[in-house]
């Protein structure tokens, strides 16, 4: 565990019944429960298991996406289960998802990597986690998301938008620094 917060700087806990979701915090679901994050940003966490017992973790990737949306960062490591529909409701949101399931990776949209070491999987959340975010109402940026879908001939969901946005500021950056240089 601390293999993979140390490098991020963030602390490391085991969800609990009513307690209130902190920023730059990892919390690990309890094994066989059900936990969802109410309105007012408390977990809670049920023993009674929903009828699929494969998809509880569901229901918390559904409520994470109501109540954080573009904020959710989540994270699902186990292989050949059912993710179900939460985590690609979080994705399309605008929320990050790393998933470590070959099995389900019709999520076209997402990060699908397996993680063997945890300092590898903390380097990759710290990359993650630092990259600047793009100013989504810049008219010229949206100017050219509109360009890029005229031109695929597709609309991009809102996680496709971000990223796009976040590389093409990303790569007006790199110009700018590289224009003072001269």
């Amino acid at each position: 565990m601390e293999a993979l917060v140390l490098p991020i700087g963030y602390r490391a806990k085991t969800i609990k019944h009513g307690e209130k979701v902190m920023k730059k915090t990892i919390y690990f679901c309890p094994q066989h429960a059900a936990v969802t994050l109410t309105e007012d940003h408390r977990l809670h966490v049920s023993e009674q298991l929903p009828t699929n017992k494969g998809c509880s973790v569901d229901s918390l990737f559904k409520s994470l996406a109501s109540v954080q949306k573009e904020e959710a960062f989540a994270i699902f490591f186990q292989k050949g289960h059912c993710v179900g529909s939460g985590l690609l409701r979080l994705v399309e949101q605008g929320g990050t998802a790393l998933s470590c399931s070959e099995v389900e990776s019709g999520f076209d949209s997402m990060y699908h990597h397996t993680f063997k070491n945890p300092s590898t999987l903390a380097a990759y959340m710290a990359n993650i986690i630092n990259v600047p975010h793009a100013d989504e109402t810049d008219p010229a940026l949206l100017r050219i998301i509109e360009r890029l879908e005229m031109y695929k001939g597709i609309a991009f969901s809102t996680y496709e938008k971000k990223r796009l946005l976040s590389v093409i500021q990303k790569n007006a950056c790199a110009l700018q620094t590289n224009q003072c240089h001269y």
